[in-house]
């Protein structure tokens, strides 16, 4: 939920004039733009006191503030933010939201933000390859190779990689072997559980004994993040 506002800040501050994509025009945006998070039935859900909740705000604003750090949003030549594009992916479905679409002066970047810590450094390509398939979707859609993928951690670093053929058809071949994957277990009716961090945002943990243990571990170990809906779906 945090990233959700910070992200719907950054979309209207970026929709502005380069001059005026100021800190205190995101304060203004952040204002009037929070009724939509604090009315949402997710939000509502987390049951926040009135201390947590100026926390919330005040950890939405730090992400905000963050974009400051990494770059000068007055010199992004945007071409598009929170882009919906639904295409195929060889041979694959594909539906997604890209934060940002710029043009640099080596080509067309994607751009995602995220809120949270970046990866360690083992762990980086795996988290590039939501962004080169962000790049394959919209060469899919528009005929556009993009040059550069990156993903900024707001408030710490960038990390941003060549958009290259080997690449992209890497991370196009994972995507359609984990199609394959649910096809076959769809008709089968048959779903492995792979119990993980993603449990703490799943609708059916409550349904999921492997799932519902991942979480209750998790949270007794402090290793899962607060706002984590499972919580509230599991009375944690």
């Amino acid at each position: 939920m945090v990233g959700t506002f910070a992200h719907r800040v950054l979309e209207l501050l970026l929709a502005r004039p380069p001059a005026e994509r100021t800190q205190e025009a995101a304060r203004t945006i952040a204002r009037e733009v929070w009724p939509e998070t604090a009315h949402n039935s997710e939000f509502r859900a987390l049951g926040l006191s009135a201390d947590d909740e100026r926390a919330f705000r005040w950890k939405g604003w730090i992400a905000v503030a963050g974009l400051w750090h990494l770059e000068d949003p007055s010199e992004v030549e945007v071409i598009d933010t929170e882009r919906r594009i639904r295409t195929d992916i060889g041979g694959v479905p594909f539906l997604g939201v890209i934060d940002r679409v710029e043009a640099s002066r080596d080509g067309t970047v994607i751009t995602d933000y995220k809120s949270g810590s970046p990866p360690l450094e083992r762990y980086q390509d795996d988290k590039l390859a939501q962004v080169l398939l962000y790049s394959a979707a919209i060469t899919a859609a528009d005929g556009i190779v993009p040059s550069k993928a990156r993903l900024a951690y707001l408030g710490s670093t960038v990390i941003e990689t060549e958009v290259t053929e080997d690449r992209v058809a890497k991370v196009v071949e994972a995507l359609r072997s984990t199609w394959n994957q649910l096809l076959v277990a769809s008709t089968n009716h048959s779903f492995e559980a792979r119990p993980g961090p993603l449990c703490g945002w799943c609708p059916h943990v409550a349904h999921c004994e492997e799932g519902a243990a991942e979480v209750k571990a998790r949270w007794q170990s402090g290793r899962i993040r607060s706002d984590a809906p499972a919580l509230v779906i599991l009375n944690l």
